[in-house]
C-alpha cells in the first residue's frame, strides 16, 4: 500500500512544479505505477487473482486451438468461464509463447498503460494537468480495475478512447467497432454503448438545463429509483446469464459519500466550463452528467458502470486550479490533496485490503 501512496503523492507534487520538473516527476511516477502493477505478486487481487490464474492454466488454449469466430465463442465457450472473446484471445496469444501467468500479467498491464498514455495524449492536457488527472484516478478506482477487474479495465479504457478521441474520418464506424471490441472484453460495455448513444441526444440540450436536470433526476434516482432497475438487469441477463445474480441486490447502491462526490465533480465541471467555454470542456461536462446519472441508479452493479464515464470526473480535477487565483490556489491544493488521500486510504483499507502487504512477483 505504501508504494501506491508514495506514487500518488509524487503525482500530486508534479502538478505544482515548473513544466520541466513536472515532466520528469510525472514520467517517474507513471513508470513506477506501471512497474508496481505489472510486477506485483500474481496473488494480489483477491479471489479474482486465483480465478484468472486457474482460467489461464486450465482453460485458455494456444492460438492453434483458439476459436476465432466471436459469435461461435460467445455461444459455445464463453458461458463456461464468462470471459470474453477478446480477453481470451489476448491470453491465448501470450500462452502460445509463454506458459507462465506472470508474462500475461505484465503484457496486459503494459497494454493498458499504453492505451492510457494514448488517451492522456489525445486529451491535450499540460503535464501538470496530466499529473492531477492521474492523481485523481489513482486515488479512486485505478488499483481496483488495473489489479482486480482486469477484463473491464481494458474495456473501460476503450470506451474512454471513444469518448475523447477526435476521429477525423468514418467517426461512427470506428466508434462502433471499438465499442464492440469493449463488449468482447466485458459484456457490461453494452450499457456503455447505450449511454454513448444517449449522449448524442443529451448534447442537443442547453448545458445549464442538462446539469440542473442531471442533478435533480440523479438525486431522485438515488433515493427512490429502484423500480427501473429490474428491466435493465433483465436485459443484461439476456446477454450474459451471470447478471441474473444482481437482480437479488436491486436497491443497493454506492454510498451517499460517493454519490455526493460525483455531484461535486459535475458542479466543478460546470464551473470550469463557465470560466473557459471550450469545446473540450463542453464535451466532458456532458460526459460528467451521464456519469452522475448512471452512478445514481440504486444498484450495486452501477459502481462498475460509472467507471466507463469517470474520465470526466478526473478531467474536472485536472482543470480545477484554473478556478483559483495564485493566492487561493495553494489553499485549494492542500484541501484537494487531503480529501483524495483520505479517499485513497479508505479505498485501500476497504476494497483493496489485499494490497496492504504488497510484494513483488520476484520476492521470495
Amino acid at each position: 500500500m505504501v508504494y501506491f501512496l508514495v506514487i500518488d503523492t509524487v503525482l500530486f507534487l508534479s502538478a505544482w512544479c515548473k513544466p520541466k520538473q513536472s515532466k520528469i516527476l510525472f514520467g517517474i511516477a507513471f513508470f513506477m505505477l506501471w512497474f508496481v502493477m505489472a510486477f506485483r505478486n500474481v496473488n494480489l487481487g483477491g479471489s479474482d487473482a486465483y480465478v484468472y490464474q486457474e482460467w489461464f492454466y486450465t482453460t485458455v488454449p494456444k492460438l492453434s486451438q483458439f476459436e476465432f469466430n466471436p459469435f461461435v465463442f460467445q455461444r459455445d465457450i464463453q458461458a463456461g468461464w464468462g470471459f470474453g472473446w477478446l480477453f481470451t484471445l489476448l491470453a491465448s496469444f501470450i500462452k502460445t509463447f509463454a506458459v507462465n501467468y506472470i508474462v500475461f500479467q505484465v503484457f496486459y498491464v503494459t497494454l493498458s498503460f499504453l492505451l492510457l498514455a494514448m488517451i492522456l495524449h489525445d486529451m491535450e492536457l499540460t503535464v501538470q494537468e496530466k499529473s492531477l488527472f492521474m492523481f485523481a484516478y489513482l486515488s479512486q478506482q485505478m488499483v481496483w480495475f488495473f489489479c482486480v477487474l482486469l477484463r473491464q479495465n481494458l474495456a473501460d479504457l476503450l470506451v474512454w478512447y471513444v469518448l475523447e478521441h477526435p476521429f477525423k474520418k468514418h467517426e461512427w464506424l470506428k466508434k462502433i467497432l471499438i465499442l464492440y471490441a469493449a463488449t468482447l472484453l466485458h459484456t457490461s460495455a453494452y450499457i456503455a454503448i447505450a449511454v454513448v448513444l444517449a449522449l448524442e441526444i443529451i448534447k442537443r440540450f442547453p448545458i445549464k438545463k442538462v446539469v440542473s436536470g442531471a442533478l435533480l433526476l440523479g438525486t431522485i434516482l438515488f433515493f427512490a429509483g429502484t423500480k427501473i432497475i429490474s428491466f435493465i438487469l433483465s436485459f443484461m441477463a439476456a446477454l450474459d446469464p451471470r447478471y441474473g445474480m444482481y437482480l437479488e441486490s436491486t436497491g443497493e447502491s454506492s454510498n451517499v459519500i460517493n454519490f455526493a462526490l460525483r455531484g461535486c465533480f459535475l458542479i466543478l465541471l460546470y464551473l470550469e466550463y463557465r470560466k473557459h467555454s471550450t469545446p473540450e470542456q463542453r464535451e466532458y461536462l456532458y460526459i460528467g452528467a451521464a456519469c452522475f446519472l448512471t452512478g445514481s441508479i440504486p444498484q450495486a452493479l452501477v459502481v462498475r458502470m460509472t467507471e466507463y464515464f469517470v474520465i470526466a470526473n478526473h478531467y474536472s480535477i485536472a482543470k480545477f486550479p484554473e478556478l483559483f487565483d495564485s493566492k487561493n490556489r495553494k489553499i485549494a491544493a492542500v484541501i484537494c490533496f487531503g480529501i483524495f488521500v483520505v479517499i485513497f486510504i479508505r479505498f485501500l483499507n476497504g476494497n483493496a485490503f489485499f494490497m496492504k502487504n504488497y510484494t513483488f512477483v520476484f520476492e521470495i
